[in-house]
């Protein structure tokens, strides 16, 4: 039995854009940030088809979705936007920086919807968990399936994914580790 792919190979000048399923989101506020406060500024940077946006939407005072591919500016080159939380997927290939950049914007905290494999390597280690671990890691228990370009949430994956997130408050702290169970598809 074959496996499935687990490497994603992207052109240098991809957008990397693989839109976040609903319940992804929902399952953020579900189980790994439950005591979200409503009247929170959100900038989702990553925003693509607002599929994200349209989730956050319900759980915000305000969301401020931006993306290269509506205005061609990267989140990278874009100056800062005041917000609270900076909450996306961002394109794999720039993670670490959207990471970093998002760190510096947000005044509340940042969470990420990422591979699992994100929380290893040296350069992540030195340069972001030795001084400022994640507070909280949320791991899919169900694997989510990403599609390029468009959501399907039958898709299948042989990748791990998790809402990796920083709250200021906390920095410093040891992450705590939540498994998210089985969510229901949209």
């Amino acid at each position: 039995m074959a496996t499935p792919n687990t490497k994603r190979i992207e052109s240098l000048d991809s957008t990397d854009f693989y839109p976040t399923p609903p319940y992804v989101t929902r399952a953020l506020f579900t189980y790994v940030l439950p005591t979200f406060d409503k009247n929170s500024v959100v900038h989702e940077c990553a925003a693509g088809h607002l599929d994200m946006s349209n989730v956050l939407e319900k759980h915000a005072k305000t969301v401020i979705s931006t993306d290269i591919q509506h205005d061609g500016v990267s989140y990278l080159d874009r100056p800062a936007i005041a917000c609270d939380w900076v909450i996306t997927n961002p394109p794999y290939n720039l993670a670490f920086e959207f990471v970093q950049k998002a760190l510096s914007e947000a005044k509340v905290g940042v969470a990420m919807f990422l591979r699992a494999t994100f929380l290893e390597g040296n350069k992540r280690y030195k340069e972001l968990y030795k001084d400022n671990p994640p507070s909280t890691v949320g791991i899919f228990t169900r694997r989510v399936g990403l599609k390029k370009n468009v959501v399907d949430v039958k898709a299948g994956s042989a990748v791990m994914y998790a809402w990796i997130v920083w709250e200021k408050e906390k920095k410093g702290l040891t992450s705590n580790l939540i498994f998210i169970p089985p969510c229901n598809l949209d």
